[in-house]
């Protein structure tokens, strides 16, 4: 099984024919929620987003844009990568 790192690079790599992709780190601070943060990138014209989230919500994060694509924002492709496994109980 791939890393969280080896599975990006490859939907990176397989995405050069849908134009512009963005990757990028989000904190809280510079949009209110993952909506937010999808249609800044949107009007600056990416077709291509990659979402990197916890492995515990992929599933959810999935559902989520699928439902608002098209409707709040548009992307030729949305992909939800796992981050790997959470660390719930830190040290």
């Amino acid at each position: 099984m791939q890393d969280a790192k080896q599975q990006l690079e490859s939907i990176v790599d397989n995405s050069v024919s849908l134009g512009k992709t963005a990757k990028v780190k989000v904190t809280s601070s510079q949009e209110p929620n993952v909506i937010g943060v999808a249609k800044r990138y949107e009007k600056e014209g990416v077709n291509h987003l990659i979402m990197v989230v916890g492995s515990d919500r992929v599933e959810e994060m999935q559902k989520l844009l699928a439902r608002y694509n098209g409707k709040e924002f548009l992307f030729k492709k949305i992909d939800v990568v796992s981050s790997g496994e959470r660390c719930l109980h830190p040290h």
